[in-house]
């Protein structure tokens, strides 16, 4: 029995020895089979290149974009891996979360090596608890990765929290962006009565950080910020998201201050500051030439902010409306030139009728793109912008216009369905204005002032070419060469307020 047990455990051993000579053979076949792929013969820097470029359309996207991007190139074979794993900067994306050991990150910075960074930071103590003495230990444990970060984000739900964590005194040469975003879980507006009040925030220390861009995200409660005249000199980019702490002024005064700054994304989710009388600066900058903003809830026509703006070098605008009924602003663009070398504008067409529309393009001759959403009005937007010289003079027809983009052809902000008696007028005059002024139109040729014009008509349920209304399938049939139908995403594209 002893006997017959040895050789069974002999055969075994053998049997395993036999497996792994096998495995060996098949991962050398397959290296063999990996050399005679093309793909595996690309030098390492060109391939390690390409991936790059993947990664950074796959994290404009979102962050499971990135890592189910990550997972592919470093599962086709061993050459790709070990390519991707020797790449430092696929793996430069980090997010730390108060108490939580997570071992993909830990991994992530090990293998960025000494690559730039993007850092987010997770500040939310609810759960941890924590002291102050501990938040401050947990932010200094991150100091070596953030003295190598150009990208930082620090997002809380505790506004105690960024009073302990704020100023960052942490050197970070590197920094160019920084984005600070904090959402208290409390009753949105409360009460001024029921409101804590709060020191003013500095956020950074300048003379360890000057990033070029600034978002800042504050919602449901006051929190002050304190801003540093020499940051506010060298920043260029800023992004200001229902800052509720902030009335209109307030935000006027600090875009004065910035005098080097290109781009202003503002985002107001309460209202605009409608005491604030005649002691209001006007909303002006030498330097602006991109501005994004919403339409407030609730305003004063002739003391809101748009009447005063003044921004001679803009180049693009965009205004549009979170709320449908923001008409009482219908007029503050005015009917004169006050941007002189704008080139792209979006309008919300729920805000400004086509009167106020074509008065502002009709001012502005520059513009070379314009969009807007779908609205039943939008026909007279469109049937001034076919008027022949005859009836119209050339300056009121936008000559510089090439490009028109609607949004939301077949459903509304709402996610309602667009009635069919209004995609009939849209179509009607898409084709009256592209027989005047689409490519090869009778009024577009050599020698003409006007700039032949393309559309581009979008929905996001058009994800199939079965998903569009035969009406407009039919339009595009006819224009092919002027007229696009897409299914992007239901947001303002980028090419309107570059950053």
């Amino acid at each position: 029995m002893y006997s017959l047990h040895y050789e069974i455990e002999a055969t075994e051993r053998t049997l395993e020895g036999l497996k792994r000579e096998q495995a060996a053979i098949k991962c050398a076949w397959a290296r063999v089979q990996n050399c005679t792929n093309p793909s595996f013969r690309i030098p390492e820097e060109i391939l390690s290149e390409i991936f790059r470029i993947g990664y950074t359309v796959a994290g404009d996207i979102c962050m499971a974009e990135e890592t189910t991007y990550l997972g592919t190139i470093t599962s086709v074979c061993h050459h790709w891996r070990q390519t991707a794993i020797g790449s430092a900067p696929l793996w430069t994306n980090i997010v730390a979360e108060a108490g939580d050991f997570n071992p993909k990150m830990r991994l992530y910075l090990e293998r960025s090596r000494e690559a730039p960074l993007r850092f987010t930071v997770i500040a939310d103590n609810r759960l941890n608890k924590w002291a102050s003495g501990q938040i401050r230990n947990w932010m200094d444990s991150l100091g070596s990765y953030l003295a190598r970060t150009h990208s930082l984000t620090i997002r809380t739900t505790d506004h105690d929290v960024a009073q302990t964590i704020f100023p960052l005194r942490v050197p970070m040469p590197s920094l160019q962006y920084f984005a600070f975003e904090a959402f208290e879980r409390t009753q949105i507006r409360q009460p001024l009565e029921e409101q804590r009040s709060r020191e003013g925030l500095r956020l950074l220390d300048p003379t360890v950080a000057a990033p070029a861009k600034i978002i800042v995200s504050v919602r449901d409660a006051s929190l002050p910020i304190l801003w540093d005249l020499d940051q506010l000199r060298t920043m260029t980019h800023l992004k200001l998201d229902s800052w509720a702490a902030c009335p209109t002024k307030d935000v006027v005064h600090l875009v004065r201050r910035c005098t080097n700054l290109k781009s202003l994304c503002w985002l107001q989710a309460l209202e605009e500051d409608v005491l604030h009388g005649n002691d209001m600066e006007c909303f002006s900058s030498l330097t602006l030439e991109s501005l994004q903003m919403d339409l407030a809830a609730k305003g004063s026509e002739r003391s809101s902010v748009i009447w005063t703006m003044q921004f001679p070098r803009l180049k693009h605008l965009t205004i549009y409306a979170v709320i449908g009924d923001s008409q009482w602003v219908d007029q503050a663009l005015g009917s004169v030139e006050r941007f002189p070398m704008l080139q792209t504008a979006w309008l919300s067409s729920a805000a400004f009728s086509p009167t106020a529309i074509n008065a502002f393009l009709s001012a502005h001759p520059t513009i070379e793109e314009f969009g807007c959403r779908l609205h039943a009005s939008i026909g007279g937007v469109l049937s001034v912008l076919a008027e022949p010289t005859s009836t119209l003079p050339l300056k009121a027809r936008s000559p510089s216009l090439r490009f028109l983009y609607i949004l939301g052809a077949s459903t509304t902000y709402e996610g309602e369905s667009q009635p069919s008696e209004v995609i009939s007028r849209v179509c009607a005059a898409v084709r009256g204005l592209l027989r005047v002024r689409g490519i090869g139109a009778i009024g577009i040729g050599e020698g003409s002032e006007l700039v032949p014009l393309k559309i581009q008509l979008n929905d996001k349920t058009w994800e199939s070419r079965d998903a569009i209304p035969k009406e407009y399938a039919v339009l595009q049939q006819e224009f092919p060469e002027c007229l696009r139908l897409t299914g992007n995403d239901d947001t303002i594209p980028t090419r309107f307020n570059p950053t």
